[in-house]
């Protein structure tokens, strides 16, 4: 069975009547999952009457509150105990609202990349009454479902590969849909059904729009009575809908204000599509970003997607105090290379979620580490470091030229000790030495190396010997190579 931990669900909730216009601080209806409580606690799941705190599973205590706390100060208190234990304390305090990541084959370091399996489980198989409400159990229907609602099971299929790409665009987070076996609700995932299994039934509800567990566990479920919304921008309400949950399922929480700013807000809306700034950071802090390594070492470094010429990255991140970025730049002699970063995030407004859901602490993202640029060697030794500029303020190097050929790399790292995460982009250009038609060997210098290629040429039509092209290897292209010599 999986890991359920002691806050088995969170449900995104509609607002009626609210799609289209959006939402701005609009009170937040009290969730009523599972609670756990610690001795001398006792459960009251009426609304306004929470009695224990609601902390992940594995925290060294629970705690009571009176009957008349604000569940606002109870739900500040528990997330900040959150984030001691599970982050040590220092996962950048309310700057986003973190539960405990996936721990699969021993992948649970903070930052640290992962692949999740994922899978639709097949109409058929009982889901129970997992919030709790007294509807009893229901036969999964979400392959019915997603085919009535889209014009066929694919089309809704492709909509779930839609929401995974994107996650694993903005994170460290890679995806492998899997075909499910149908195993019973609750079943590990493996090779045959995913880490995260999504499902559908009815809730005789329609202001629920789907419920999903946290790690380990991640499974979905949406309610398939409740309307997941109209076609406009490909389908983005549906899409919004399983991109919020599944932020669950890699461990984020709800996250207020309530202003549509953020895709972890607990209600629906539709004015931005997908992960926002606070979700991207919230996700990197815990899966590291797209280029995220196992490791920060050198052989784990990324290699530029152009070889040559201009390379854009967004989203990027240090995740913590001792994140390292790394790219690989197999150079010729005479190489050139262009580097430039900058922070990213800009200021907004989050917090935990509160009854209200209409309070936050401002988060200044853009300024959590001041970032240097260091060019390393082939054994890794720091042959030029640029640090210029303050907290908040681009770095960059121009046109710095590698004279030797071989490999090295470009490394990005935080010079300040916060341990918190700093989103930045990068644009990184890199400038080859222009080819010299000379060069019969490619080595970058015209000398007897290439003397002898054309010799062994000699009164012949080889192309790679003939500098002027003219059919035929002689005393031209003598001279064109003597013209050239370099060394």
């Amino acid at each position: 069975m999986k890991n359920y931990p002691s806050k088995a669900a969170v449900a995104l909730t509609l607002l009626a009547g609210s799609m289209a216009a959006g939402l701005s601080a609009v009170p937040a209806p009290a969730e009523r999952p599972e609670h756990t409580c610690g001795a001398g606690c006792s459960h009251h799941p009426e609304a306004n009457g929470i009695q224990c705190a609601d902390l992940p599973a594995g925290l060294p205590m629970s705690l009571c509150f009176t009957e008349d706390t604000d569940p606002a100060f109870v739900a500040e208190v528990t997330q900040r105990l959150t984030n001691l234990w599970l982050n040590g304390g220092m996962d950048g305090g309310l700057a986003y609202q973190l539960g405990a990541r996936w721990n699969i084959n021993g992948s649970g370091t903070q930052g640290q990349p992962l692949q999740i399996r994922w899978s639709v489980v097949p109409d058929g198989v009982s889901i129970p009454d997992e919030l709790g409400s007294g509807i009893g159990s229901a036969p999964n229907n979400v392959n019915a479902t997603l085919a009535a609602r889209f014009g066929s099971l694919e089309n809704g299929k492709n909509l779930l590969r839609q929401v995974f790409q994107r996650w694993s665009d903005l994170t460290g987070l890679s995806y492998v849909e899997v075909t499910d076996d149908g195993a019973s609700w609750g079943s590990a995932g493996g090779s045959t059904r995913g880490d995260v299994r999504i499902a559908g039934r009815g809730l005789n509800v329609t202001n629920i729009l789907a419920y999903n567990f946290f790690p380990n566990n991640g499974d979905m479920v949406l309610n398939s009575d409740a309307n997941w919304g109209p076609s406009t921008n490909n389908y983005r309400y549906f899409r919004n809908i399983v991109a919020h949950e599944h932020g669950h399922g890699i461990g984020l929480e709800h996250v207020c204000p309530a202003s549509t700013t953020k895709l972890m807000e607990p209600f629906i809306f539709t004015n931005v599509d997908g992960p926002q700034i606070d979700d991207i950071r919230g996700a990197q802090r815990h899966y590291g970003d797209n280029l995220e390594a196992a490791s920060d070492a050198l052989a784990n470094a990324a290699i530029p997607t152009n070889a040559e010429g201009l390379t854009s990255y967004t989203n990027l991140s240090i995740d913590d105090n001792s994140d390292l970025d790394l790219w690989k730049i197999v150079a010729t002699s005479g190489t050139k290379v262009s580097l430039t970063v900058i922070p990213q995030g800009g200021t907004y407004t989050a917090g935990p979620q509160t009854s209200a859901c209409n309070t936050g602490t401002s988060v200044t993202a853009s300024s959590i580490h001041n970032l240097k640029i260091d060019v390393l060697n082939s054994a890794g030794t720091v042959v030029l470091t640029q640090d210029l500029n303050g907290l908040g303020q681009a770095e960059a190097i121009s046109n710095y030229e590698f004279s030797i050929a071989g490999t090295y790399y470009l490394r990005v790292s935080p010079v300040t000790t916060t341990n918190d995460l700093q989103l930045y982009s990068a644009s990184l250009t890199i400038t080859p030495v222009p080819a010299i038609p000379a060069d019969l060997n490619g080595d970058g210098v015209v000398n007897a190396a290439d003397l002898g290629v054309m010799l062994a040429a000699w009164g012949s039509s080889l192309a790679s010997a003939d500098i002027n092209d003219d059919g035929i290897v002689d005393g031209n292209d003598l001279g064109l190579l003597l013209s050239s010599w370099t060394t």
